[in-house]
């Protein structure tokens, strides 16, 4: 009979523990939530997320599946999930819904979400990462195709979408996407698809994610700029190319940075006539950011940004 009340007991005291637990979860979720994205919403259910153990544990904590809903004309449905004993472990896909809740029901951002696809950025997606310096880091993900872009536009672009996210609260832009680089060498043409980000929290002091962006566009424009009537231009200047998407040298993982590299096979005896005419094709065919080195039989030169290759000097200083 005794140990039957301490059951009960115990029993009770879980419970109403439980409850308690719960009300504060609320509570820190909604205070959380309109603190990050400025919004007003309200818990509509709560659910103990799936565990293999049993019911008795709870007291150590375990993580809850609560639903929201917002409180607008629109009202967008999500979750969080959250840890009943350490509420810092809350996490959330009020991003991604709220995205495809404007993509339905706001025409402005349907024309904004357009900017971006007309520069090249296709099947993006928003939401939300790491940041150590706001509450809120509004990510972009999608994959980059070759196209004529404004990144001027699509920092603005960009901006405009993460402000009708997060109202009138401070928010960082970061973007994630794939590209499909050429690769050309030994007469073989291939596609490889290549990841590429930009974290608002690994740019350098001096940098802005447009700036950065700029300068990998203009590489990955370059890359895809090879064709087979540029190879067959420069073959009959005695030249064989190769064209690589490579990454660059950098100590930061988080600012992966690559380069379009240009090798030029001397076939015939070098002729720095022949020369400055292949490095003229390559930039008339839109490569002029893109780092070239000369090949011999016997080793390779320096590389140097076509940019700079311009004259005879230039060469030599680069080449010699």
């Amino acid at each position: 009979m005794v140990k039957k009340l301490l059951w009960v007991f115990v029993f009770i005291l879980l419970l109403l523990v439980g409850c308690s637990s719960k009300d504060k979860m609320e509570t820190y979720a909604i205070d959380e939530l309109e603190k990050q994205y400025g919004v007003e919403l309200k818990v509509t259910n709560v659910e103990r997320s799936s565990t293999k153990f049993p019911a008795i544990f709870s007291v150590f904590g375990e993580f809850y599946t609560l639903t929201f809903e917002t409180q607008e004309e629109h009202p967008v449905i999500f979750t969080g999930n959250i840890h009943s004993k350490d509420f810092n472990q809350f996490h959330d896909n009020y991003v991604s819904a709220k995205h495809e809740s404007l993509l339905q029901h706001d025409s402005d951002y349907q024309n904004l979400y357009e900017k971006l696809e007309a520069n090249g950025f296709i099947d993006m997606k928003l939401t939300s990462a790491f940041t150590k310096n706001v509450q809120v880091n509004v990510l972009f993900k999608g994959h980059y195709h070759e196209a004529s872009y404004n990144v001027d536009e699509l920092m603005e672009t960009m901006t405009r979408m993460a402000e009708k996210i997060v109202l009138n609260k401070q928010y960082e832009t970061s973007i994630e996407f794939t590209v499909n680089a050429k690769r050309y060498m030994v007469d073989e043409m291939k596609e490889i698809p290549l990841e590429y980000s930009i974290y608002s929290y690994s740019l350098p002091a001096n940098e802005s994610l447009g700036s950065i962006l700029t300068k990998q566009l203009e590489q990955f424009q370059s890359n895809q700029a090879i064709t087979g009537e540029l190879i067959l231009q420069l073959d009959e200047l005695l030249f064989d190319i190769s064209s690589t998407l490579n990454r660059a040298n950098t100590h930061n993982y988080y600012q992966r940075w690559y380069e379009h590299r240009i090798g030029l096979l001397v076939l015939h005896e070098y002729d720095e006539t022949r020369l400055l005419q292949a490095l003229e094709k390559l930039r008339d065919a839109g490569m002029n950011e893109a780092y070239v080195q000369l090949i011999f039989q016997d080793g390779n030169t320096n590389q140097c940004q076509l940019k700079e290759l311009t004259n005879s000097e230039s060469i030599g200083k680069c080449f010699n």
